[in-house]
């Protein structure tokens, strides 16, 4: 290949590599937004959310003691209550990690379930067009096996 050639393919290929770049520093919304979900955007900086806790219910266990501490297990009790759904939500402080016990029955036997997550709040600027913090974490799965 000629000296003229290779300068030719060389350009040829750098435009090409020019072009497809182009493709990948758009402006447009789903570009730059990433992997934010604008919908969960608090447009102010929240101080607490809700947990999500998911139990299983059933007749034997139609309702489940849940008690909620700050940090493990052995910390600190910050809530109480009883789930009646399989689903439960409890405002809580952003920025901390919780741990859930749930407490099922099974005959004469009590069966105990853990799970714990951390609470955080991430701020994103204006990368919706406006100001935005999300809530991550808070989710926390009791349920038991096969439900």
């Amino acid at each position: 290949m000629s000296s003229k050639n290779r300068h030719t393919w060389f350009i040829m290929f750098a435009l090409v590599l020019l072009f497809m770049a182009g493709n990948f520093v758009g402006c447009e919304t789903e570009d730059w937004v990433g992997d934010i979900n604008c919908d969960d955007c608090f447009g102010f900086q929240p101080d607490s959310a809700k947990l999500i806790v998911y139990v299983s219910i059933s007749p034997e266990n139609d309702s489940v003691p849940l008690t909620f501490y700050r940090g493990d297990s052995m910390g600190e009790v910050d809530w109480q209550d009883t789930a009646t759904t399989k689903e439960f939500y409890l405002d809580a402080e952003v920025g901390a990690v919780y741990t859930v016990k749930a407490e099922y029955r099974s005959g004469t036997t009590s069966i105990i379930a853990y799970d714990s997550d951390n609470m955080t709040l991430s701020y994103h600027g204006d990368d919706c067009g406006y100001t935005c913090y999300i809530v991550k974490g808070g989710t926390f799965d009791v349920r038991l096996a096969g439900n």
